[in-house]
C-alpha cells in the first residue's frame, strides 16, 4: 500500500473553512462566477411602447439581434473545488477554477442534450408576432452581438432595418443548491429592447426572470442529465414560450395594442379618443393572432381554497387574462402556475385544456397544482385528473 502524506491534504477545518469561503466568496466576485451570475446580477427594465412608436413600427423592416450566451453548470464536486483552492490561495484564483468549471460542464451538459440559446426562440416568437401585428414585410437576418450596447447593437444590424429587435440571454446554467448538494436548481434569465435607429433609443423593452424559484422536491444530478438532459431541454424551452409571453406583455401590454391610433403620415400624431364617432374613425393596433378578453376587477381575487401564487405568477396570470377562450389556468401548492389555452399543437394530446394547465403546472413546479381560472372565471380550487 502506498504511503499517503497526510500533511498535504485538507483537514476538516480547513474543509469547513472552504465552504465558508464559497459562501461568502460568489459575493465579492460579482458577475464573474457562475453562482452570483445565477443570483441576478443582471438589471432588468421594463418600458411599454407608445402609441406613437407602434405607429411608427407599421410596414417598416425589423432586424433582429441576439447574444451569444454559453450554458453554465456547477456542481457540488466543483464547488467543493473551487472552495479548497478559495481557502489556500485567494478568491480570485478560486474564481478563475470556478468559472472554468461550470463553463467545461455547461458545454457537456449543452453536447449531451443539444441545447441551443433559448434566447433565440424567444426572439423568433417575438419578431413573428411583431410581423403579424404591423404587417412588417420582411425580417432582416439574426445578427450576433456580443454587446449589449445600443450603438453597438445599430452597427451589428442592417443599416436598412428602422428597427431593431435586441434579445439576450442573461443566466442560463443551472447550480446546486448550497443546503442540499444533491439537489439542483436551473435558471434563466433574458431581456428584450426594442431599439428605434433614427433615434438610438431603446423604445421598449421587457425581460423575465426564473433564477429563484423553490421546489418541494429539486431534482438531482441523475434526474437532469438521464435521457440525454431531456428535464434541462423540457424546462429551457418552458421558459422560453412563458418569457416570450412575459415580455411581449411588457414591451406591447393589451391596453397600448388597442389604443386607437389614427391612420396619417409620418410625424404620427395619435388620436384624441373623446368620442365613439372620434373612435369610430380610427384603427386599433390589436394583433390579428389574439383576442382580447375582459379582465375580471379585481384582476386578482384569491380563489376559494387555491394555493397562494408567487409575484411571477401573478404577473403569469395577467397574461392569462389576455388570452383568448377556451383558457384555464393552475397554480401549484409552492406558489408557482401554469397557463393553457386552444387546441394543442400535438395531435396526439387528448386532454381537456384544464387538464392540460394542471399537468402543465404539475410537471414545471413538481408539486401538487389545481385550477385556480377557467375561460377568465375564478373556480374553487379544482383538482383535475391530469392523467384522464
Amino acid at each position: 500500500m502506498n504511503a499517503v502524506n497526510s500533511s498535504v491534504l485538507p483537514s476538516v477545518a480547513q474543509v469547513e473553512g472552504a465552504w465558508h469561503w464559497q459562501r461568502s466568496v460568489g459575493r465579492l466576485l460579482g458577475c464573474a462566477s457562475i453562482v452570483a451570475l445565477l443570483t441576478a446580477c443582471s438589471s432588468f427594465t421594463k418600458q411599454s411602447a407608445t402609441p406613437s412608436v407602434l405607429a411608427q413600427l407599421r410596414a417598416e423592416p425589423l432586424a433582429q439581434t441576439v447574444g451569444d450566451p454559453r450554458f453554465r453548470f456547477l456542481t457540488s464536486q466543483d464547488g467543493l473545488k473551487f472552495a479548497v483552492v478559495a481557502t489556500f490561495t485567494g478568491g480570485l484564483l478560486g474564481g478563475a477554477v470556478l468559472n472554468d468549471s461550470a463553463s467545461t460542464k455547461g458545454q457537456e451538459l449543452s453536447e449531451l442534450g443539444g441545447m441551443t440559446d433559448p434566447g433565440r426562440k424567444v426572439a423568433d416568437t417575438l419578431a413573428a408576432r411583431l410581423k403579424s401585428s404591423f404587417q412588417i414585410p420582411t425580417l432582416v437576418p439574426v445578427g450576433i452581438s456580443e454587446s449589449d450596447d445600443v450603438g453597438h447593437i445599430l452597427k451589428v444590424a442592417p443599416s436598412s432595418a428602422a428597427f431593431v429587435l435586441d434579445v439576450r440571454t442573461g443566466a442560463w446554467g443551472g447550480t446546486y443548491l448550497p443546503t442540499q448538494w444533491n439537489r439542483y436548481r436551473l435558471a434563466y434569465s433574458l431581456k428584450a429592447r426594442l431599439i428605434d435607429r433614427a433615434r438610438k433609443a431603446v423604445v421598449a423593452e421587457g425581460f423575465c426572470d426564473y433564477q429563484n424559484r423553490s421546489e418541494a422536491t429539486p431534482p438531482s444530478y441523475e434526474d437532469l442529465i438521464a435521457d440525454r438532459a431531456a428535464m434541462i431541454r423540457q424546462r429551457m424551452d418552458a421558459y422560453a414560450a412563458e418569457c416570450a409571453e412575459e415580455v411581449w406583455a411588457h414591451m406591447f401590454p393589451a391596453s397600448i395594442m388597442q389604443a386607437p391610433v389614427a391612420q396619417i403620415s409620418k410625424p404620427v400624431a395619435v388620436a384624441a379618443v373623446a368620442a365613439p364617432a372620434a373612435a369610430a374613425q380610427t384603427t386599433a393596433l390589436v394583433p390579428s393572432q389574439v383576442k382580447p378578453v375582459p379582465i375580471v376587477a379585481p384582476a386578482i381575487s384569491r380563489a376559494a381554497e387555491a394555493p397562494a401564487m408567487s409575484k411571477q405568477a401573478e404577473q403569469r396570470y395577467q397574461i392569462y387574462l389576455t388570452k383568448p377562450n377556451p383558457k384555464a389556468f393552475a397554480v401549484s401548492d409552492n406558489g408557482d402556475a401554469w397557463m393553457s389555452w386552444g387546441e394543442s399543437l400535438n395531435p396526439t394530446v387528448k386532454e381537456s385544456i384544464p387538464q392540460r394547465a394542471v399537468r402543465g403546472c404539475e410537471e414545471r413546479s413538481r408539486a401538487r397544482c389545481v385550477l385556480y381560472s377557467v375561460n377568465g372565471n375564478l373556480v374553487s380550487g379544482q383538482g383535475v385528473d391530469s392523467k384522464r
